[in-house]
């Protein structure tokens, strides 16, 4: 049997109604589920699309400037050499 199944004493209610703070009910799951939905972002399918076009254009971006370097680090060091 849960804490939300058992009956109520009267001594439990007088405590209820003296702390404020125990007046609401800890077993409320529909409360508590709705809670943790509005933190949750809703994210769509076409917007992870786009992330990922994003992320996969400047992978590209970041592979043709390591190119670049590694090309003109070459040429360095063919002259350092010669």
């Amino acid at each position: 049997m849960s804490i939300c199944d058992k009956p109520e004493t009267p001594q439990l209610v007088k405590k209820k109604l003296l702390l404020p703070s125990t007046i609401i009910n800890t077993c409320d799951f529909t409360k508590i589920l709705n809670k943790k939905k509005k933190f949750q972002p809703i994210v769509t399918i076409p917007e992870l699309l786009s992330e990922i076009k994003k992320f996969k254009i400047e992978l590209q971006n970041l592979k043709q400037a390591q190119q670049k370097e590694s090309i003109i680090l070459q040429h360095l060091l063919t002259k350092l050499e010669s």
